[in-house]
């Protein structure tokens, strides 16, 4: 009996810690490290196309293997200069609440992360579903890094139903990132 019990707490230990192990990966030639999870895979173009819906194609983009939580990184240009960020925040946040019907801020504001200075927003967004689509809602993390007129977007949702599973995760992932040469 004993046997089963200390088999049993080693497969609940080995089960909580699958999944936990980040992967290093630098980004296109602008010299970008970020640490990503291990179950995550590169997204396939049609993925990008339908879930990333933009003009300019991310330099990353990542999904878990149910496909439902996303991690990608863009390159924006944009107006925005170096010393900019206080302004670039407060338009950061009003373009988000324009983008969803709710939106609850958990956390924002600026920090330096490896020496330099990152704009954040983490929320709860909810989109109201139409006569032929049912709504959503997502837990989301958003980190912006402004240099020359244009902005690294880091970006990763997932279903709200999930938060607690990325919240800490994804604050560790965005931690590790480096930037060069940008």
């Amino acid at each position: 009996m004993r046997i089963f019990i200390i088999l049993a707490i080693v497969f609940s230990i080995s089960t909580l810690t699958v999944g936990q192990s980040l992967t290093k990966k630098k980004l296109s030639e602008h010299d970008i490290t970020i640490m990503v999870p291990s179950e995550f895979v590169e997204m396939i173009p049609e993925d990008i196309v339908q879930r990333l819906p933009s003009v300019r194609k991310p330099i990353a983009a990542y999904t878990d293997l149910q496909r439902t939580a996303d991690l990608s990184v863009k390159i924006s240009a944009t107006q925005w200069g170096d010393n900019d960020l206080e302004i670039a925040q407060s338009f950061f946040k009003a373009s988000i609440m324009d983008l969803f019907d709710k939106v609850e801020f958990l956390d924002e504001g600026i920090k330096e992360i490896k020496k330099k200075d990152f704009i954040f927003f983490e929320f709860e967004s909810y989109v109201r579903g139409t006569d032929t689509s049912r709504g959503s809602r997502q837990y989301n993390y958003l980190m912006y890094y402004i240099k020359d007129r244009q902005t690294l977007v880091f970006s990763f949702k997932s279903p709200d139903r999930d938060m607690e599973k990325y919240q800490s995760r994804v604050q560790e992932i965005f931690a590790t990132v480096k930037i060069g040469k940008f």
